[in-house]
């Protein structure tokens, strides 16, 4: 299914961006079972991210919906909605932010499986959070992608 190499390519990339790991304070030091868990605790493939307040900052990325595109059915199209929370760090939000639009917008990175083709950076704000001392930056990116045959 297209959706879920998307999501595992995102995912890998963000996983493996030194900056994105120093910005969400990920220790690259450790061992790779502890790395492995500590990437999924910090980059989590999920609306509602789990543990928030003890893996803060982290980004919260999904999709809200695709669909093939009206004059190409070869190509697929997903809207991907990243949140970043951070203990009320508005700065570091918007440099990870940053970091995911440099990473995404425009053209996508290779991913596994998946012919790519480019995305767009759609809107970028403030969300809200129901945890205290919390700020959430969401930035949205759709990413149109080859479909297999």
């Amino acid at each position: 299914m297209i959706v879920v190499k998307l999501y595992n390519g995102v995912f890998q990339k963000l996983a493996n961006d030194e900056i994105i790991q120093d910005l969400l304070e990920i220790d690259t030091s450790l061992g790779s079972n502890e790395l492995r868990l500590l990437r999924a605790d910090k980059i989590q493939k999920r609306r509602k991210p789990q543990n928030l307040a003890d893996n803060i900052p982290l980004i919260a990325f999904y999709t809200v919906g695709g669909g093939k595109d009206p004059t190409n059915d070869r190509v697929w199209g997903s809207t991907f909605v990243f949140d970043i929370y951070t203990n009320d760090d508005v700065e570091k939000a918007h440099r990870i932010g940053e970091r995911i639009s440099e990473l995404f917008d425009g053209s996508i990175p290779p991913f596994a499986g998946i012919t790519t083709f480019e995305s767009e950076l759609e809107d970028a704000y403030e969300s809200k959070t129901d945890l205290p001392n919390t700020y959430c930056l969401t930035v949205i990116i759709t990413m149109f992608v080859g479909l297999e045959d």
